[in-house]
C-alpha cells in the first residue's frame, strides 16, 4: 500500500515491481487497511499522520520516506528548516511510530549543497536522492532484514504555520537562493527530543 500523491515518483518506481493499490491521500482508517491487508505501507509525501489503532495492525510495516536528516527537521518544510537553522541536510527513510517521523531509522544519508542552489533546485536534489535511497534499500524493506535504529539527541521538529514569520525572507518564493535564508531562524530553534510527539 502507498501513502501519498499518485504522481509520486517513489509510487511509480513501485508500480514497475510490486502489486499496488491506489495511493491513498486522504486519512488512512482501520477499516481501509483492512480491505487490503497490505504486506508493507510506504509512505512519501503524505499529508497525515496515521492513527495508533492502524500502525498496531503492522507494527514495523509502516515506512516513511523523509527529505530531513532525522532527529532534525521533523515534521513541515524540512528542506527550508535544515538552511534557516543550521542543521544537516539528507533524507531519511524510517518507520512510522506514533509520533512525527519520530520512528527508528532504516537508511539515511547526508546531502551537500553549493552555494547557488536554491529552495527549489536543492528540493529536486533531495527528492531524487531520497529516490535513490529508497530503490537501494527497498530489497532489504521487503524482507524485512534491515536493520534499524532508535533517533537519540536533540532533534527539531516543526509545524506548517512555523514558517509564516520567515516568509519575507523567501525573496522569490521556493526559487530564493538558500544563502538567503541561511541561519535566519538561529535565535529560536525548536529543539526537542526525538520521542517527544508535536501536534
Amino acid at each position: 500500500m502507498f501513502l501519498g500523491p499518485g504522481h509520486s515518483p517513489v509510487y511509480a518506481w513501485l508500480l514497475d515491481r510490486e502489486e499496488m493499490s491506489e495511493p491513498v491521500i486522504k486519512p488512512l482508517c482501520v477499516e481501509h487497511y483492512e480491505a487490503f491487508s497490505p504486506e508493507i505501507v510506504v509512505s512519501h509525501g503524505y499529508r497525515h499522520i496515521v492513527s495508533s489503532g492502524v500502525l498496531s495492525l503492522a507494527s514495523g510495516r509502516f515506512i516513511n520516506l523523509h527529505i530531513g536528516y532525522l532527529p532534525f527537521n521533523r515534521g513541515a518544510d524540512p528542506n527550508f528548516w535544515s538552511f534557516a537553522e543550521n542543521t544537516q541536510p539528507g533524507v531519511t527513510i524510517h518507520i512510522m511510530d506514533e509520533g512525527l517521523d519520530t520512528g527508528d531509522i532504516i537508511a539515511q544519508k547526508p546531502v551537500v549543497f553549493g552555494p547557488d542552489e536554491t529552495l527549489a533546485t536543492s528540493y529536486d536534489l533531495l527528492q531524487s536522492e531520497l529516490l535513490d535511497l529508497f530503490c537501494a534499500t527497498w530489497p532489504g524493506i521487503r524482507a524485512g532484514t534491515c536493520p534499524r535504529k532508535p533517533q537519540s539527541g536533540l532533534g527539531s521538529c516543526h509545524r506548517q504555520v512555523d514558517i509564516e514569520p520567515y516568509r519575507n525572507k523567501l525573496v522569490a518564493g521556493w526559487d530564493t537562493p538558500i544563502t538567503a535564508i541561511q541561519g535566519v531562524a538561529l535565535l529560536n530553534p525548536r529543539l526537542v527530543q526525538p520521542g517527544d510527539y508535536e501536534d
